[in-house]
């Protein structure tokens, strides 16, 4: 009995195939079709959101003209930071060899520290030369001169501490000095004992 039924079905669809492979590749071409009309339309809302950002945001003049103006302000402050980078570098080194000389004015106050300190491989390893520090002091204290120097003026105690290397927080220093002494006051003491 299956063997009939078998070969019924292979004799229907050897007698309807004709007719239903047209059926099924028309089906196929109007599926493309719908997909292809989905996907251009999809197209078109994306490409009037692309000429609408190119004209709004790209080819804006005034935003064309800020961005082109901050662009070069920005290449010129860092030519010019490079610059006096260099300069305040060479300052700094100046500074530092001189104080070596004037060990206790614009030198490394080493007035609080003993005979062994001085001899520590903490001391004879550091390169006064190439130090931040204007001022050296030992187990974090502040010496008083410093401290004289800040409560006097507070841009000569961040000065004292950090020396001329440090050109940038002396500014903000004596900025904040200028605004009623007491926020650069606040600003020194952090910048000493820090």
């Amino acid at each position: 009995m299956s063997q009939i039924l078998d070969m019924i079905f292979k004799v229907v669809e050897i007698m309807f195939e004709p007719i239903i492979k047209p059926i099924v590749a028309i089906g196929q071409v109007f599926i493309f079709i719908i997909q292809f009309i989905i996907w251009l339309v999809k197209f078109i809302y994306w490409f009037i959101f692309f000429v609408a950002w190119v004209f709004s945001d790209l080819l804006n003049p005034i935003k064309l003209f800020t961005d082109l103006g901050n662009s070069i302000l920005l290449l010129v402050i860092a030519l010019f930071s490079a610059v006096a980078n260099v300069f305040v570098g060479i300052a700094a080194f100046i500074m530092n060899m001189i104080g070596m000389w004037m060990q206790g004015f614009w030198g490394w106050d080493q007035s609080s520290l003993t005979k062994n300190d001085k001899n520590s491989n903490y001391f004879k390893k550091m390169d006064r030369t190439k130090s931040k520090k204007c001022y050296l002091t030992n187990n974090n204290t502040v010496p008083f001169s410093i401290l004289l120097g800040t409560i006097l003026c507070p841009p000569i105690g961040v000065f004292m501490d950090l020396g001329l290397s440090s050109w940038f927080n002396i500014l903000v220093c004596t900025l904040l000095t200028l605004m009623f002494y007491v926020p650069g006051l606040f600003y020194a003491l952090v910048i000493i004992y820090s």
